[in-house]
């Protein structure tokens, strides 16, 4: 068995709280997965992990509420951005992957851009109460 929870050392700066969770949880899967041969494997396995995990497709859009997420602190607790993962999460993960280490040199300036990237994004999206319905 592959162990490949070294992938997610550091944690990164999530876009809502709900994501914080996620990323642990992803962390303890992935360090019980099975062979992964090249990134393309190592993607494919992590979209449908966040399926697995949230029950929702990783795919630009709204945020998602997931209640065991919910630790009841913050507007965004429970929220998960499959926008996020899309943007900023997998690709640093299956960077890190293909260079075998973490974090690699250019990461930093890739987070940078796409934080920014994100953060754009984010504001044109209305923000969802806990019920789902937006505010």
């Amino acid at each position: 068995m592959q162990n490949l929870d070294y992938l997610f050392v550091p944690e990164l700066r999530f876009g809502v709280r709900g994501c914080r969770f996620l990323w642990r949880e992803m962390k303890l899967k992935c360090g019980q997965m099975g062979e992964i041969r090249n990134a393309k494997e190592l993607k494919e396995r992590l979209y449908s992990l966040f399926f697995e995990l949230t029950g929702y497709k990783l795919e630009k859009g709204e945020f998602v509420y997931v209640k065991k997420y919910d630790n009841g602190i913050g507007n965004s607790a429970g929220l998960v951005s499959p926008t996020w993962w899309e943007m900023i999460g997998l690709p640093v993960l299956i960077t890190r992957f293909t260079e075998g280490k973490s974090p690699s040199n250019g990461e930093a300036g890739f987070l940078k851009e796409k934080i920014q990237e994100y953060i754009k994004w984010s504001r044109s999206i209305p923000f969802p109460n806990k019920s789902g319905e937006s505010q």
